[in-house]
């Protein structure tokens, strides 16, 4: 049997620790943590040194970060198809799972997205019905459209703009008179914001989320809305005057969904609110079990605040919520966009929000329940 030698691999160590020996340092910037080398053995003791080896000598950091600059600076192109680029540092998410036809790939800029007809009969019977259930009940129903962040800032990924005539604007052109008068749609609302105050984001450049001002913008309009129904206590507690707006540059947000490690080749801007009067309350995170398992309900209680409510959406509800809840003594959010009548039954709540962003908006058509037997 011929004998081994084992100074290539020697030779090979050698090579990969001198610049870690000499330098110190990590080559690229990763958003994930650097392995440990493994300080016990146990059955995670190979997995741990693989992610030891990988990071540290095999330089993985380095190398996706080569990548991402080559993605980046030379190619202009991401490696997510839900993820377009548009102008400067703006990215955003495609409105669809379309993603066919010439750059920029989202189908909602071409003007090819379209409710059918069953999804808005749909819509207008729930709708209708759920604001009626909750009159009756004492209380109020609201369906909240967030906006896609190209429906505000479009001009970042066009050159035209956002066009006119979109899936949202026709679908509630068609939608029932009684349907439609219980849908808050905040775009105009930050379109006009934006024109006046150009200084300041309503949307992260970098993510697909609304910052702290942008959920203020949809809940002043939520909370006028209530207030014309007498659904809300104290709805000066909205005005933009009780808070104060801090800004801050960051790095990039949910660049994960863009290319891994590439976090701090792109910077944003943070924009928050910070009440001049309270501090801001602080939810309590928990399981719902009347919900499939994974989705989160983080419940606020306001000693100066009335009336309870229940709001069923997705993320954006996340900064939305809590300036909503400066209204309620029980404000529970859930992250589940269905309204159930288990959890009305529940919370029973005063008002009624149901939430979905723009580009889900034809599941708010669908329900799982209706609430028609709430107040019997």
């Amino acid at each position: 049997m011929a004998r081994q030698s084992y100074f290539p691999v020697a030779t090979f160590f050698a090579i990969l620790l001198i610049p870690i020996t000499l330098f110190g340092i990590d080559f690229g910037r990763s958003d994930f943590a650097l392995g440990d080398f493994p300080s016990s053995l146990s059955r995670k003791s190979p997995r741990d040194f693989e992610n030891w080896f990988t990071t540290r000598l095999g330089l993985r950091s380095l190398a996706t970060s080569i990548g991402a600059r080559l993605n980046f600076d030379i190619l202009r192109r991401t490696t997510s198809p839900l993820v377009v680029f548009g102008k400067g540092d703006w990215i955003f998410t495609a409105d669809s799972g379309d993603m066919s036809g010439p750059p920029p790939r989202v189908a909602d800029v071409r003007g090819i997205l379209r409710a059918d007809e069953k999804t808005i009969s749909g819509m207008s019977e729930n709708f209708a019905q759920n604001k009626t259930v909750m009159a009756q009940c004492g209380g109020a129903f609201l369906a909240l459209v967030a906006p896609n962040k190209q429906s505000v800032y479009g001009d970042y990924l066009t050159n035209a703009g956002w066009p006119t005539d979109t899936r949202l604007t026709s679908l509630l052109a068609k939608l029932s008179p009684e349907a439609r008068a219980v849908v808050q749609s905040p775009r105009d609302d930050m379109l006009k914001f934006r024109s006046e105050r150009p200084d300041l984001l309503l949307y992260h450049k970098t993510g697909s989320h609304w910052n702290d001002l942008g959920a203020w913008v949809a809940y002043k309009g939520i909370v006028d809305k209530l207030a014309k129904e007498g659904a809300i206590y104290a709805p000066d507690r909205a005005g933009l005057e009780n808070f104060n707006i801090n800004s801050s540059v960051i790095d990039g947000e949910n660049m994960d969904l863009v290319i891994r490690y590439a976090k701090k080749l792109f910077t944003d801007v943070e924009v928050r609110l910070i009440s001049k009067a309270n501090p801001p309350l602080v939810g309590q995170v928990g399981t719902e079990p009347l919900i499939p398992p994974g989705f989160d309900r983080t419940e606020y209680t306001n000693p100066n605040g009335k009336g309870r409510l229940l709001y069923m959406g997705d993320s954006f509800g996340a900064r939305l919520v809590p300036l909503l809840a400066r209204h309620f003594e029980s404000a529970v959010y859930m992250d589940y966009p269905f309204v159930l009548t288990s959890l009305v039954a529940k919370y029973r709540p005063t008002v009624v929000i149901l939430e979905s962003i723009e580009r889900n908006v034809e599941k708010m058509g669908v329900t799982t329940s209706r609430l028609d037997t709430i107040c019997r």
